[in-house]
């Protein structure tokens, strides 16, 4: 694989460079303004050499192009990753205090409590903490009719002793307090009934809130086509993405089995689907105007699909790279799918790079790239002699180098 055929590596490996070390490097983190002058002011020094033809100047531009995104990364990291309160801050936070907030992830109903997730809107009297209004906290609710009717975008007041997530105390147990960091949280607390009251509604993502009733219009159909049950449980995690209504030894029912990943959604639904819509469309190759239309098509069925799914992330990486590659291979130009990955890949990570540490986001872009490295050679170690065998022989490769590419991780 030549490197020169694929431009958008030059600026992408300096760019995750940039994230690493400021996930990392505790020194490089929270410098914002200096490290954005700095981003423009390499990125204008690069362009100051864009016409001059001198190998060596050439040389000099890409070096600072490729330290500006490596600033670029560091800058947008810092954006996202946030610092850990202080002890400070984390006595402040401990007094009962009122709070207006939002909520901005769906509840999720669990046996005693409903969980949300909220952002601050406004600090109380005697907190001092500006740079937390925009930070979000995990707040558990006592059960109740009322907390039942709660939604996306509810605005409350609470008043709560809030507690920030700590470090485990062994190394080995799992990191919850990086968990949230990454996401932006770090409070959670308990809230009783008498210690809060909706005071409005305001949808802060409407893409998100549609997706969400289409999800939930699905699951009622379901329900009163006489499904209940484990059986509803089921069909509502595979087709839908759903799982907060199954019961926890159903869950460790499958786990036990080593088939738990039968009840997640992902990037290979999408596959499925962008593959078998491919095949039904294939007709549509034949003349310009109607390879257009099928391109628009397959992004109509996929994202329609993702929204269905209630956009959860790993089906937005999928629909993402297959934009991509479908959008590559419309215009077809001097391209492949390891480019239109890469792109997809950057695209991401410009707008959120802590994915960059997510395992399923690893997952998901290694099976891919897997896939296209190592199945043309799998597949080239046998052949059947039908065409039956060759097909199933090939289904069975595309496998196999999905595992062998997600191998190392899924045993780290």
């Amino acid at each position: 694989m030549n490197l020169s055929n694929y431009p958008i590596v030059k600026i992408l490996i300096p760019y995750a460079i940039g994230i690493i070390a400021t996930y990392y490097c505790h020194f490089l983190q929270h410098n914002g303004l200096f490290l954005w002058f700095a981003t423009i002011a390499i990125w204008l020094l690069s362009a100051c050499f864009l016409r001059i033809k001198n190998y060596y100047w050439q040389w000099f531009r890409d070096l600072t192009l490729a330290i500006g995104f490596i600033f670029a990364g560091i800058f947008t990291t810092n954006f996202h990753y946030l610092a850990l309160p202080t002890e400070v801050e984390q006595e402040h936070m401990a007094q009962n205090r009122n709070w207006h907030c939002r909520i901005v992830d769906f509840p999720v109903s669990k046996e005693k409590s409903i969980k949300i997730i909220v952002e601050a809107l406004g600090a109380p009297k005697g907190v001092e903490l500006p740079k937390y209004q925009t930070q979000k906290m995990l707040l558990y609710l006592q059960k109740s009719p009322e907390t039942a009717k709660l939604s996306y975008g509810d605005e409350l007041f609470f008043s709560a002793k809030l507690t920030a997530f700590t470090a485990p105390s062994n190394l080995d147990a799992f990191d919850n307090q990086t968990y949230m960091r990454r996401k932006g949280i770090f409070w959670t607390g308990y809230v009783s009934n008498t210690a809060w009251q909706q005071v409005g509604h305001q949808t802060p993502n409407f893409l998100k809130a549609q997706s969400h009733n289409i999800q939930q219009r699905l699951s009622s159909a379901f329900a009163t086509s006489g499904m209940n049950g484990r059986e509803y449980d089921i069909i509502k995690a595979i087709l839908l993405g759903d799982d907060d209504t199954m019961e926890p030894e159903l869950k460790a029912a499958y786990a036990a089995a080593g088939v738990s990943h039968i009840l997640c959604v992902s990037g290979m639904h999408v596959g499925i689907i962008f593959m078998i819509m491919d095949f039904i469309l294939k007709p549509m190759d034949l003349a310009k105007g109607t390879r257009r239309l099928k391109a628009i098509l397959l992004l109509l069925v996929i994202w329609l699909y993702a929204n269905i799914t209630g956009l959860s992330p790993s089906v937005t990486r999928s629909a993402t790279m297959f934009t991509f590659v479908t959008i590559g291979s419309l215009i077809q130009r001097n391209t492949n799918i390891f480019h239109s990955l890469l792109a997809s890949l950057f695209i991401l990570l410009a707008i959120n790079p802590l994915l960059l540490f997510e395992v399923g986001f690893q997952l998901s872009y290694l099976a891919v790239f897997g896939i296209v490295l190592f199945q043309p050679i799998i597949v080239e170690i046998y052949h059947c002699k039908t065409k039956v065998g060759n097909y199933f022989w090939e289904l069975m490769s595309v496998s196999f180098a999905a595992h062998l590419s997600t191998f190392p991780i899924s045993i780290f």
